[in-house]
């Protein structure tokens, strides 16, 4: 009988967890549908219409507030604009291309904002994490994790949060921890009962998540008289995101320490003071490459610390900007065999298709192309050391779907016209260049993304002591 019961519980729940799971599946879908308003009401698309055929009136008074009011819609009104071709007037194209410009701009820098979560309920972990891929583009390798654990039934209450915060969340109660991104995966770790591995503390209500993994007081390098807090940090965008490489000065961190196990006021209730503690090399500033945020940043800190105490609670603050490769779009040529294609243009970039070399055929199948990538914007990201910004994903595809991939060497040269023109080779291509089309992702904004974080109660070691676990 107890069999039974147990039998009808466990039944009951996986019931009501599959319902749950339904209802959410759909507030989800009419979540996303909601998103995209424009492409699917009608009215929007009638009122964008209008509004187009006002960019031509004769009162500037009237142009101007057409102008803005398609420019108030948002960039969810981008699939709705015609393209320039269709529109008659040579001052509504203007003013249609300045508003596309401006439009796919925010759209661009909409995208590096935190992306959020709202669940809630009781349900497996492997649920919880379809949630969260679904509702943030955000996806995982739980190859890392077992069927046990992700089976698990896990109680959230995720209200529009951060996907770093959710996460964080989720680990702390599965005890999982985060690696590389892997084609866009985020790999999730499990961490043992008896391990330290999670972080101290963490920054995660942006698109960017910082940990501190270690803090331990050690003899200074340069006197005999001072200790150094050595912070051992990182820094880790959304697996979305493309992250190029992160500019960190060392006068804008800053840590503020304070005894550990004393009360932070005194017995008349006045705030203890707490020590600033000076970084070691103020005037380092350092570049360093986020991998296309394949791997976590890790980074080490050096601060001056005049105590000896052998523990220390402190607080680690301050600010760093990350270069970002945003909003990638699909530029796609169909018909390779014909000469001088136009540009492609979407947002600040520009793509043409220079030059193609069709196979040679017989036993040599292998095919040629060089794209002339240019951006509107210059700057450190755009030096020419950088070439491997152009490197983007690229494939020929065949009439019936089948892609082919380049050659891992791509060869890269400036030209006189200040383009950028990158030669990609495929083998394995079979029949003629009218048998496929050539699809190239590129990033159509280059900006920075500001990073701040603030870190408290970060509990400090001595060197060689072993840390303890949050």
């Amino acid at each position: 009988m107890g069999s039974d019961r147990g039998d009808y519980s466990g039944l009951r729940w996986r019931s009501c967890h599959l319902l749950a799971l339904g209802l959410l599946v759909a507030c989800v879908s009419r979540a996303n549908a909601d998103d995209r308003p424009a492409a699917a009401n009608p009215q929007t698309a009638r009122e964008v219409a209008r509004l187009i055929g006002q960019l031509d009136a004769d009162s500037r008074a009237e142009r101007g507030k057409a102008r803005d009011a398609l420019l108030a819609l948002g960039p969810t009104i981008l699939p709705l604009l015609p393209d320039d071709r269709q529109v008659p007037s040579a001052a509504a194209r203007q003013a249609l291309a300045e508003i596309r410009a401006r439009l796919q701009h925010e759209s661009a820098v909409d995208s590096l904002r935190p992306s959020r979560v709202t669940l809630k309920g009781t349900f497996a972990l492997r649920d919880v994490l379809a949630t969260i891929a679904t509702q943030t583009g955000n996806g995982f390798d739980t190859s890392g994790l077992d069927t046990e654990l992700l089976s698990r039934p896990i109680a959230v209450d995720f209200q529009s949060r951060t996907f770093w915060s959710a996460c964080d969340q989720l680990g702390t109660t599965a005890r999982f921890n985060f690696g590389a991104v892997r084609k866009g995966r985020l790999q999730l770790v499990r961490v043992p009962r008896n391990s330290v591995a999670l972080p101290l503390a963490v920054a995660d209500d942006g698109a960017f998540r910082v940990a501190v993994l270690s803090a331990k007081i050690r003899p200074s390098a340069i006197s005999q008289t001072l200790f150094a807090i050595r912070i051992g940090w990182s820094l880790q965008a959304e697996p979305r995101l493309r992250p190029l490489f992160a500019s960190i000065a060392g006068r804008d961190l800053s840590v503020d320490a304070g005894e550990s196990g004393r009360p932070p006021v005194d017995v008349s209730g006045a705030a203890r003071p707490s020590l600033s503690l000076r970084p070691i090399s103020p005037a380092a500033k350092l570049e360093l490459s986020m991998e296309e945020g394949q791997e976590p940043l890790e980074l080490d800190s050096d601060f001056e610390c005049p105590v000896t105490s052998q523990r220390l609670n402190i607080a680690l603050g301050g600010s760093l900007a990350v270069e970002m490769a945003a909003a990638p779009e699909r530029f796609v040529f169909d018909d390779l065999a014909a000469p001088n294609l136009p540009a492609k243009r979407i947002g600040g970039v520009s793509v043409r298709l220079r030059h193609v070399e069709p196979p040679a055929g017989g036993n040599e199948t292998a095919a040629r192309v060089d794209l002339s990538i240019v951006y509107d914007q210059q700057g450190p990201a755009f030096e020419s050391y950088r070439t491997w910004m152009y490197h983007n994903d690229v494939w020929l595809e065949a009439k019936n779907g089948r892609r082919i991939l380049p050659e891992r060497l791509v060869a890269t040269q400036t030209e006189a016209d200040g383009a950028r023109t990158v030669e990609y080779n495929f083998a394995g291509v079979t029949g003629t260049l009218a048998d496929y089309r050539l699809v190239y992702i590129a990033p159509t904004l280059i900006t920075q993304a500001p990073v701040r974080f603030q870190l408290k109660n970060i509990p400090t070691t001595r060197a060689g002591q072993q840390g303890t676990s949050p």
